[in-house]
C-alpha cells in the first residue's frame, strides 16, 4: 500500500509521514483547505472540528463503497495535528505499552487482510482500549451509518461499547450527483453528548470566538491559495503558536 513518494523532498514532519504514507492512489493528498474549496466540509463543519482537534478529539470516517475518499478526509484531518504530536501507524503485535500518552494511533483501515495499517479482532480491541486512557484514535471503516460502524466494531470486533463511544466523532461520507460529477460530502457529523450519541446540530450552537477565529484562517488560506497539505499544516501551526488555544474556550470533552 505504500505510495511512490514525489519527488519533493521527503517531510521530516512524521504527520506528514503518515499521511503520505496513506495514500494509496498517488498524486497529491488533500488538505482540509482542498475540501473546504470542494464543499466535500461547510466552513462551519471544519472549523468545529478543527476545535476538536485542537482538544484531543478521536475520529473514525465511514463509508461502505471503495474509492469515497475516506482515506482523503481522515489524513486532512490529521493534518491539522497540533505541533510535536507523536503518531503511530498501528501494526499488529505493535508494543503498545511502549507508546507514551498523547500518541495518535492511526487505523488506516478497520479491516481483515494483511496490510499496512489493516486492524481486525483482538488488535482492534487492544487499540480501542485505550481511547479512554489519554490516546488519540483516528480509523476508517466501511460504514455509512453509526449503526453499521456499531455493529462492526462492536459486534463483530468484541470492543466494549464502552471504548467505541469513547472515540467521540464519526463522519460519513457520502456521495451525491451524477456519476461523471461526483461530490463527496459529510452532511453529517455524529458526536458524544451528554445523552450519548447523536447529530451535531450547528444551527442550534452558537459558534465560539476559537470557531471563528479558525473560520478566519481558513478564509485566509483559501483567499491567499494555500492549499497543499505541507502548505497548509505549516500555516496552521505557525498561526496556533500565534494564537494559543484558550483553556475555557469549547467543549473540552471533544464532543
Amino acid at each position: 500500500m505504500l505510495s511512490e513518494m514525489s519527488n519533493r523532498t521527503r517531510s521530516a514532519d512524521p504527520v506528514i509521514q503518515v499521511i503520505e504514507r496513506s495514500n494509496q492512489r498517488g498524486g497529491r493528498m488533500l488538505s482540509v483547505i482542498d475540501l473546504l474549496q470542494r464543499g466535500t466540509l461547510s466552513k462551519r463543519q471544519l472549523a468545529w472540528l478543527m476545535v476538536r482537534i485542537e482538544q484531543g478529539a478521536s475520529w473514525l470516517v465511514g463509508a461502505v463503497p471503495g474509492g469515497t475518499g475516506k482515506t482523503t478526509v481522515m489524513s486532512a484531518l490529521l493534518g491539522v495535528l497540533p505541533a510535536q504530536t507523536l503518531i503511530r501507524v498501528v501494526q499488529p503485535s505493535m508494543r503498545l505499552e511502549s507508546l507514551d500518552r498523547g500518541t495518535c494511533l492511526v487505523i488506516y483501515e478497520i479491516g481483515k487482510g494483511r496490510y499496512d495499517g489493516y486492524v481486525w479482532g483482538q488488535e482492534l480491541r487492544r487499540v480501542m482500549g485505550l481511547v479512554d486512557r489519554g490516546y488519540r484514535v483516528v480509523a476508517n471503516l466501511h460504514a455509512d451509518t453509526l449503526a453499521q460502524a456499531r455493529e462492526l466494531i462492536v459486534t463483530q470486533n468484541g470492543v466494549p461499547a464502552q471504548a467505541f463511544d469513547a472515540l467521540g466523532l464519526f463522519l460519513p461520507i457520502t456521495l451525491e450527483g451524477a456519476h461523471s460529477h461526483l461530490q463527496r460530502r459529510i452532511r453529517q457529523i455524529d458526536r458524544v453528548g451528554i445523552s450519548g450519541w447523536q447529530p451535531l446540530n450547528l444551527e442550534a450552537e452558537r459558534p465560539t470566538q476559537r470557531e471563528q477565529d479558525i473560520g478566519h484562517f481558513c478564509a485566509k488560506c483559501l483567499a491567499e491559495g494555500v492549499v497543499e497539505i505541507q502548505d497548509v499544516r505549516r500555516a496552521w501551526l505557525a498561526w496556533k503558536s500565534d494564537h494559543p488555544m484558550p483553556s475555557t474556550d469549547g467543549d473540552s470533552s471533544g464532543g
